[in-house]
């Protein structure tokens, strides 16, 4: 990355102040105590920052990162990490603010055990929209929650700036957020009001020419009877990559209303909007025969007419009643709308028509929006738990139910193109705009409606999709050393899809036959056994199940005619067993191994290039095993650790296709491996040197998101040789944490990708990753 003499200001800013402040230390501390008394001109305190909050400690630096509880895990409500059955991560606030990301989730999750690439990054606009993360986590996509609840779409705005943690737990979980999430889910809980007054403002470099600047206020009101806290952020400039640039603004706000001494009536607003332009352009070789080799990472590959954004409205509501000693009452309601617009230009070497030399040409497609397609989301719960003790068991009982409604409105109004292009593909080449007044009608395989004027076209109602859940569940504590955990989940999901028509020449092709419903349930159990022998030692079994949900196959795939369009693929139950414990070391090291085995339903699609079809099937299972080892807290006084490393074993078993057998499913990773360490120099008190890495071992890449097989002349044939190279990326980074003239401050550097490591994110459309990136920020605390 080219560094302006601008930017290089900005570098040399904090780096000075830091040698500063380092050489000033240095002196205090050949300087007699009693001297430093007395001196009237003393202006920097070298003192470790301590926010001024009642749980401070609790995920601080001071303590590793170390959380003692996870808060949002649905009808088991709050629990001890290290009495919650599951091989979950709880990263804190604190560190979030300490890596000094900006609002990179991505590059967050690079350092979460158990979760590896997102799918897409949070900059990539295509026909995908801007703003999607999609990860993975035991080999299956893991959903985004928010306050445990999917109330994000497909093309979310996802931020950081107002966010406390994030909560994450590999595996199945259908028992405490809802039916599915087989992979696992990633549950980010927001900012709530602090107990104290705290006022921060945080100005910094997200990378590349982005600048940011954040406030953070909160505090108590008319005596602690009220709380609020408040988040601001504005971001603006170029990134990383050439040909990509963003501005983030947004406004988020936390209420607290201590009704009376044992209820809580909590409020959170926000309002977001992401602009981008310029997007990154996924590549994939034709047919998937080979990757082609990674291209220089500097670049987005994208045109500079193109763009697109998202704007997020949310709102929420909480209730916590404890009604005398045996009864507490939770509720919450949260909506959200969210609307998208992009111009897009995407595409791949020689891909999809067999036109374009794939060594030299480039071959893409275009489109764009003329109006915002809104995504609604509303979501709620309300769960009653009852504490009682019968024959010298002490019980918690939970009943209650969680509902989630999202209704996906979509707008495609054309034109959207396919064309080869004769340039390098790698020599960014500058694509000129499509020519937007041509055949409206020309579309890409999905026959979204369009209109000669745009003024004609309009909103779709595409989708919508309703899960409720109503469940029991009972924790039982035998005495000090033994627990049981075991519920029940009725689960009834209600998804409707509805015809676009679709005219060309007066004849209606429409995106399907007929409007579809269906509605599904099934009662699916969880059980989990947990012994304690001593407060710092846990030893757990978990068995869960999920319904996977059944479906009507659409009429295509992409370009690909389905020829099994109308068949229903019922509902299945997939199961997951999990053995795992959990050890403390003094207080300050949480260390946690777990072993799964997951039996999913093995769902792909088998295209034939020579006549354009394919057919959507399910066959066989996924049998995916593995073992998870992960790290959290101070290693010594000195030294923090927080990582992990998965060893995956996933194989294809029991289909009636001989081809898929003892396949290995894509973006199945055998190895990965993460580790992210801080150590305090004992020469200065409050400099961290911070630093880590991430792997991500070797993928096949002939399937996309499940185990889709792509054919031609090898129709049906897996092909199981073909592999993504895995790639390590590492960082290295400083922190000092000073006080000047009674303000906390905090100024962090970090380098991510510290040798410019060029690399795909994923097999399938494949991204590439960020070069090395600079970033920097400096937070003052009031």
């Amino acid at each position: 990355m080219e560094i302006s003499r601008g930017k290089l200001r900005w570098l040399l800013i904090p780096a000075v102040l830091w040698l500063i402040l380092a050489a000033g230390t240095s002196a205090l501390a050949q300087t007699d105590g009693e001297d430093n008394q007395d001196s009237d001109e003393e202006t920097v305190d070298l003192r470790p920052v301590m926010v001024q909050d009642v749980k401070a400690k609790n995920g601080s630096s001071e303590v590793g990162y170390l959380m003692g509880e996870a808060t949002q895990l649905g009808p088991w409500g709050e629990l001890p990490l290290q009495d919650t059955p599951y091989s979950m991560s709880v990263i804190s606030g604190d560190f979030i603010k300490n890596l000094g990301l900006g609002n990179n989730v991505d590059q967050l999750m690079k350092y979460v055990p158990a979760v590896y690439d997102s799918f897409y990054p949070s900059e990539s606009i295509a026909a995908l929209g801007p703003g999607r993360s999609m990860f993975f986590m035991r080999g299956f996509e893991a959903p985004t929650l928010v306050e445990g609840f999917k109330i994000n779409g497909d093309y979310h705005s996802l931020t950081l700036d107002d966010m406390d943690r994030v909560e994450v737990i590999p595996g199945f979980n259908s028992f405490m957020y809802g039916a599915g999430h087989v992979g696992g889910a990633v549950n980010f809980v927001l900012k709530r009001p602090t107990a104290a007054p705290y006022y921060s403002v945080t100005l910094g470099n997200a990378g590349g020419e982005q600048y940011y600047i954040k406030t953070d206020l909160g505090g108590p009101l008319a005596g602690g009877k009220f709380g609020y806290r408040l988040n601001a952020w504005y971001y603006d400039g170029e990134g990383p990559q050439h040909g990509l640039s963003y501005r983030r603004k947004g406004l988020a706000l936390a209420l607290d209303w201590h009704v009376l001494d044992d209820l809580l009536l909590s409020f959170d607003f926000s309002q977001k909007q992401y602009i981008q332009k310029g997007n990154l352009i996924a590549v994939r070789a034709p047919d998937n025969e080979y990757m082609y080799p990674v291209p220089s990472n500097k670049e987005s590959y994208g045109q500079d007419w193109t763009g697109g954004g998202s704007e997020e409205t949310r709102y929420g509501f909480d209730l916590n009643w404890d009604i005398g000693q045996h009864l507490t009452v939770r509720g919450s309601y949260k909506w959200s709308r969210e609307t998208v617009w992009r111009t897009f230009y995407s595409g791949g070497i020689g891909w999809p028509g067999p036109w374009a030399d794939p060594n030299t040409q480039y071959d893409v497609y275009a489109g764009r929006t003329h109006k915002r397609a809104p995504i609604y989301n509303k979501s709620g719960s309300l769960y009653a738990d009852f504490k009682y003790d019968t024959f010298g068991i002490d019980h918690k009982t939970t009943v209650g139910y969680n509902s989630s409604v999202r209704t996906y409105w979509v707008n495609f109004p054309g034109p959207v193109g396919s064309f080869p292009t004769t340039q390098s593909s790698w020599s960014h080449p500058k694509v000129p705009a499509p020519d937007w007044s041509m055949d409206p009608c020309l579309y890409w395989g999905f026959g979204f409606p369009c209109a000669a004027d745009p003024r004609e076209t309009k909103n779709w109602k595409m989708s919508r999709s309703a899960v409720t859940n109503l469940v029991i569940g009972d924790q039982m504590d035998f005495g000090r050393h033994w627990t049981l955990m075991a519920g029940m989940n009725y689960a009834r999901l209600d998804s409707q899809s509805f015809r676009i028509p679709y005219v060309v020449n007066g004849v209606d092709l429409g995106l399907l036959s007929a409007d579809n419903r269906q509605v599904q349930s099934s009662w699916t159990p969880t059980v989990s056994l947990l012994y304690k022998p001593t407060d710092w030692l846990t030893v757990y079994g978990t068995y869960i199940q999920a319904i996977e949900p059944g479906r009507v196959v659409s009429d295509r795939a992409g370009d690909y005619r389905l020829r099994n369009a109308g068949e229903l693929i019922p509902m299945t139950k997939q199961a997951q067993y999990e053995l795992g414990t959990k050890v403390t070391l003094n207080d300050s090291l949480l260390l946690s191994l777990a072993l799964f085995f997951i039996d999913k339903a093995n769902d792909y699609i088998t295209y034939d290039d020579a006549t354009m079809t394919a057919v959507d099937e399910r066959d066989g299972r996924q049998v995916h095993k593995g073992v998870e080892l992960t790290v959290t807290g101070k290693a010594t006084d000195r030294l923090t650790l927080l990582g992990g490393v998965t060893w995956l074993d996933a194989k294809i078993k029991k289909a009636n296709n001989r081809f898929t057998i003892d396949h290995t499913p894509s973006n199945t990773p055998e190895w990965t491996a993460k580790l992210y360490a801080e150590y305090e120099l004992p020469m200065t008190e409050g400099l961290f040197v911070t630093g880590g890495f991430s792997y991500v071992g070797p993928r096949h890449y002939d399937v996309e998101y499940g185990n889709i097989i792509y054919g031609g002349a090898h129709a049906g044939e897996a092909k199981k040789d073909r592999l993504m190279g895995g790639h390590t990326l590492y960082e290295l980074g400083a922190r000092l944490e000073t006080n000047i003239k009674g303000i906390n401050t905090i100024f962090r550097l970090n380098v991510e990708n510290l040798f410019d490591k060029a690399y795909y994110l994923q097999p399938y459309f494949a991204v590439v990753g960020k070069p090395r990136t600079i970033v920097f920020s400096t937070t003052f605390e009031f």
